[in-house]
C-alpha cells in the first residue's frame, strides 16, 4: 500500500495528506478483500500486489475525473 501509493502521489502530484489517504484506502480494499484469499490459488504477494493495483488505479481514476470537473 505504501508504494502503491507513492507511484501514485508522485503521478498525480499529491500531497502529503492525500498520500495518506490514498495508502489508507489501499489498505481498507485489502482488508475488505483478505477473506478471499485462498492461499492454494496463490501467495499472499500477488493477492495483495492485485488488489493494491486495482485499488489504486479506481483512486486515480477519481482523482483525474476530479480534477477535469473543476477545471471545466
Amino acid at each position: 500500500a505504501t508504494v502503491r501509493a507513492g507511484c501514485l502521489a508522485k503521478s498525480l502530484g499529491l500531497s502529503q495528506a492525500e498520500r495518506e489517504d490514498v495508502q489508507q484506502e489501499i489498505l481498507l480494499e485489502m482488508l475488505e478483500r483478505a477473506p478471499h484469499f485462498d492461499p492454494e490459488k496463490g501467495s499472499a504477494n500477488t493477492f495483495t500486489g492485485m488488489v493494491s493495483e486495482h485499488r489504486a488505479a479506481e483512486i486515480a481514476k477519481e482523482i483525474i475525473k476530479n480534477r477535469v470537473r473543476v477545471t471545466t
